[in-house]
């Protein structure tokens, strides 16, 4: 019998959804009732019954190319029939049984939990339509009632219709169902598989380290490298067996092995025949073999490398490649950190590595990978495509290479598909095993990184035994920045192979004599000049153009991709957005505007996208040749708001822009009414810079515990000294008062228009600008001499003994020593908004950049600006300028910005002529405001909160700074619906 159903708009009409469902639940009764169910197998329940369910649930069940309901590979032993995805996101994952099948059998629930729980998604669902039954595969449960978050059965889908109803693809669009599983209760969560196996993976190496070391005599690199070679097999093996492709190889070792035989030994063999098999890198005899290891070790691994310690079973055939990848980014990173700890011959190359990579979320990864090689795809026939040479010079585990494979093996799949008469697993396997051999390359400064990366893409490559590509020469070990022959690189280097240098005309000689990569895509290390050798700053300086001031090392990273690129060729990469605005960032705003080479920004903002560790971060495209636009969107918002993101949502949202705009100077990307905006406020006025004598940083010591101090509440007979806490000693002194000055802490006290009440000092061991000498310290501050003496030692350590001379009790870097006691505008380095004050005696001293509250800058003027600096104080603390300000600026979390030197330089000024009575009117109109700020907010500071008087001074404060905000717009000549833009930035 066939009931009528209409299909439920995107929207979801409940109404009509529930209705429908009514219809599928009469027709299963009936079926019910003439006792036919036993005679539908699981083809006709899904198809019949569970599918039309969720069809009726909102569910896309057709369009299998849509991405949206897909049946599952059959490569997996633990498969499930369905995953239900949005975006591409999976949200849950179905069982579906026959009518009349036991769902209480445990095996099927235990299926589908584990399936959920290996692909890193929190829901299960097992049904026959008799019953629905949804588990949370998070739970960690000890029987399957404690994931079992609810049960339906067919009788009650109507009477409990918002329940089934969170099942429905608008409610996991809202999350509905995480938002109820929330009021469950706290119930203990098991670890994510990715974090799982990192710990047990962690847990294996070092007790294989532990047992080849003690029963063996290896040096540390071998060891390390022998131990990575057996977990990599042992994991490759698993794999195999998930797949199907092989049986229970390593059980079966474990268990058919007889007393007193040596498991490494058959091991050994089972290396030979998969070495056989598939002539890969990974299985050719290796050292390690013949170490001496005892059994129980090895079978520890090996049983728990099919099942946790709570019991639940890994599939690797199910454990989804960015999750491999990020498990092996940790594992890197961990694995690095030990090495830095022990050999220190080689520190600089790991610290480079562990310092600066992060692994790539997925969601970056694609969306790179999209829009240069994707797009690439999209502009060439077949016979060019298949000859595209995508590299990654940074490659880590390979999650780049991974998705570019997959992206290849998807082109050439809709391409070539119909044209093959083999096998479609056959076809799938030559096809990913050519791309792997063709297109793919990958460098990286670490060996263990460069096997973990031919590990994975070969693991993405594996469906059948059959022999693999060996990868040695598409994924070498070497730093990309460091290229050329041995002769040249003897300039610079003594040893240039340890440098593991790569010469890239040799190293990819078909690519290079081809004109270069198609496409080069990844996450450059993030590494400050700072960190690097002395003889690779030497060879970096002379070899990149963008290697000036105090540069990062991505920044090279990004000018040898443009050099490795073929004409035409796309590249993508995620790094810092500071570049864009910062001065070290200046000669690589300068190539990349030359070459016209930019076409594409999305940038992140101050949102965070690396988990706990804090970056500024952007996509930056590239493509060789001359680009006349850039498309430029902001995704920080986006970001905040989506936490699992599909960047494609912000298509709609770039706006285009001028490659000419794009300068040597710092590069703004405002919107277009933005852009308008920013530029009617430059018209006719000068840049900050052209009435600044001097803007200058804090005070650098490189030992505040020692020469800052905190003010005690004690009172001292007498009156040139001050009672002071030291952090170095730990103890209240005494010091003469005329060499400590009250400090300033960056954003914790310098405020806008006004210092909080100082309760910290600094011992200024100078006077104009020079050291005070050891005989005047002993004679006129004995107090303070005696302090710095009980300091000695800290003090000469300072910078690695660089303060052992005659001079140790001075800054490490003395500058701008004459500057303080001048009056001067303040402000902050980071900020939320304009934070600029007046230090009209110039009595205050502040810290340069660093510790709690950050760093500051002091602002002189020209003496021949003629203007007020309390009329400049207004114009910097408007709303104006600092809504211009913020558009330049680099954002840090939290709304904060940063209030450089670089940008406030760029400020446009307002210059009055003093001589025009107008003019001099509304100058000294604003000065009377500024002085007024200043007088109210010192007041405010003595009034007691929430008190009468203070309500009222804080209501004074607020209209005048409005005051002056309305004064700066008609002085800057800013229309009505300008301003309002501006106010609601």
């Amino acid at each position: 019998m066939h009931t009528q159903t209409i299909i439920p708009k995107s929207s979801m009409d409940k109404i009509q959804s529930r209705q429908n469902i009514s219809h599928l639940a009469e027709k299963y009764q009936k079926l019910a009732d003439t006792g036919r169910i036993k005679d539908f197998n699981e083809a006709q329940t899904v198809n019949e019954f569970i599918l039309p369910l969720f069809q009726f649930l909102g569910w896309d069940i057709h369009n299998i190319h849509a991405d949206e309901v897909t049946p599952e590979e059959r490569i997996s032993k633990g498969r499930v029939d369905w995953a239900f995805r949005i975006d591409g996101i999976p949200k849950f994952f179905l069982e579906a049984k026959a009518l009349k099948i036991d769902l209480n059998v445990g095996k099927w629930a235990e299926q589908a939990i584990n399936y959920s729980w290996n692909k890193g998604c929190t829901w299960a669902v097992l049904t026959d339509f008799e019953s629905i039954k949804v588990f949370n595969a998070e739970v960690s449960a000890k029987n399957l009632k404690e994931s079992l978050f609810f049960e339906i059965p067919v009788n009650e889908y109507l009477s409990r219709f918002e329940q089934l109803w969170l099942l429905s693809k608008e409610a996991f669009q809202q999350g509905l169902l995480d938002k109820e599983a929330e009021k469950w209760g706290k119930k203990v969560k098991r670890m994510p598989v990715g974090d799982k196996l990192f710990l047990d993976m962690m847990e294996w190496r070092t007790l294989l380290t532990k047992q080849y070391h003690t029963q063996n005599k290896l040096e540390y690199e071998e060891l390390d490298e022998g131990v990575q070679r057996a977990l990599d097999r042992l994991v490759f093996i698993r794999v195999t067996e998930d797949r199907g492709i092989e049986p229970n190889i390593l059980l079966s070792a474990i268990r058919s092995q007889s007393e007193g035989k040596s498991l490494v030994k058959t091991l050994a063999k089972i290396f030979r025949n998969f070495d056989d098999g598939y002539n890969s890198k990974l299985f050719m005899p290796h050292a390690s073999e013949n170490w001496l290891i005892d059994n129980e070790p090895l079978e520890r691994i090996i049983n728990g490398l099919y099942e946790t310690s709570e019991g639940y079973r890994y599939d690797f055939s199910a454990i989804s490649s960015d999750i491999l990848g990020g498990i092996y980014e940790q594992y890197l990173g961990h694995i690095l950190n030990q090495a830095k700890k022990r050999a220190s011959v080689k520190k600089e190359h790991k610290k480079r590595k562990e310092q600066g990579i992060y692994y790539t979320p997925t969601f970056v990864v694609k969306y790179i990978v999209k829009n240069t090689l994707g797009r690439m795809l999209e502009e060439m026939p077949l016979y060019k495509a298949m000859n595209i040479r995508i590299l990654d010079p940074a490659c880590g585990s390979g999650s780049f290479l991974v998705e570019a494979l997959d992206v290849m093996d998807g082109y050439l799949e809709t391409q070539r598909r119909q044209k093959s008469k083999v096998s479609q697993m056959e076809f799938d396997f030559f096809r990913k095993v050519e791309i792997l051999s063709r297109n793919i390359y990958g460098v990286d400064l670490d060996p263990q990184a460069v096997e973990i990366c031919q590990l994975n893409l070969l693991l993405r490559t594996l469906k059948r035994r059959a022999i693999l590509p060996n990868l040695t020469e598409n994924i070498k070990c070497g730093n990309s920045l460091i290229s050329g022959k041995p002769l040249e690189l003897m300039k610079y280097f003594d040893h240039p192979e340890e440098k593991r240098y790569l010469n890239w005309d040799e190293a990819f000689r078909d690519v290079m004599n081809n004109g270069g990569f198609d496409v080069i895509i990844g996450n450059p290390p993030y590494i400050r000049i700072q960190t690097l050798p002395k003889d690779e700053v030497a060879y970096f300086g002379d070899t990149f153009e963008s290697a000036r001031g105090s540069y990062d090392i991505y920044l090279l990273f990004i000018e040898q991709t443009y050099r490795l690129l073929r004409k035409g060729g796309f590249a993508g990469f995620i790094l810092p957005n500071k570049f864009m605005v910062s001065d070290y960032g200046k000669k690589l705003r300068e190539l990349l505007s030359r070459e016209c080479a930019v076409w594409k920004i999305v940038d992140f903002g101050d949102a965070q996208i690396f988990g706990e560790a804090t970056t500024y971060t952007m996509l930056l495209f590239l493509q060789k040749t001359q680009n006349r636009d850039v498309l430029y969107v902001s995704a920080a918002n986006y970001l905040k708001e989506n936490q699992r993101a599909n960047l494609d949502d912000l298509e709609t949202q770039f706006v285009k822009i001028n490659h000419n705009k794009l300068t040597a100077s710092p590069w703004s990307f405002a919107t277009s009414r933005y852009s308008e905006i920013l530029e009617g406020i430059e018209e006719g006025n000068v840049r900050f810079v052209d009435v600044v004598e001097k803007i200058f940083q804090g005070l650098v010591t490189s030992a505040d515990k020692v020469y800052l101090l905190q003010k005690t509440n004690e009172q001292v007979k007498d009156k040139h000294l001050l009672s002071l806490y030291s952090f170095s000693l730990g103890k209240k002194v005494l010091l003469e008062k005329e060499i400590v000055h009250p400090l300033l802490k960056g954003s914790l006290d310098i405020r806008r228009y006004h210092t909080e009440i100082v309760s910290r000092f600094v011992l200024f061991p100078y006077k104009n600008g020079k050291l005070i000498s050891k005989e005047i310290f002993e004679k006129h501050y004995p107090f303070c001499w005696q302090y710095l003496l009980d300091n000695k030692t800290t003090l000469t350590d300072r910078e690695k003994g660089k303060m052992k001379h005659a001079d140790w009790y001075g800054y490490v870097y003395p500058k701008s020593l004459t500057l303080f006691e001048t009056p001067k505008l303040l402000t902050p380095s980071i900020a939320n908004k304009a934070s600029f004050t007046y230090d009209e005696n110039g009595e205050y001293y502040f810290v340069g950049s660093g510790g709690g509250g950050g760093g500051g800058y002091g602002i002189i003027l020209k003496e021949d600006a003629k203007l007020s600096p309390l009329y400049i104080l207004t114009l910097l603390n408007s709303r104006l300028l600092d809504f211009y300000l913020q558009n330049i600026s680099s954002p840090f979390r939290h709304g904060y910005f940063a209030y450089n030197k670089q940008y406030i330089e760029q400020l446009p000024v307002k210059l009055l002529d003093l001589s025009n009575p107008i003019q001099k009117a509304k100058h000294d109109e604003l000065v009377t405001l500024a002085d007024k700020m200043l007088r109210i907010n010192k007041e405010l500071q003595k009034t007691s909160e929430n008190t009468d008087k203070w309500y009222s001074l804080k209501k004074e404060i607020e209209q005048t700074d409005k005051l002056i905000d309305e004064e700066t717009y008609a002085l800057y000549d800013i229309k009505e619906y300008d301003r309002n833009i501006i106010e609601n930035n």
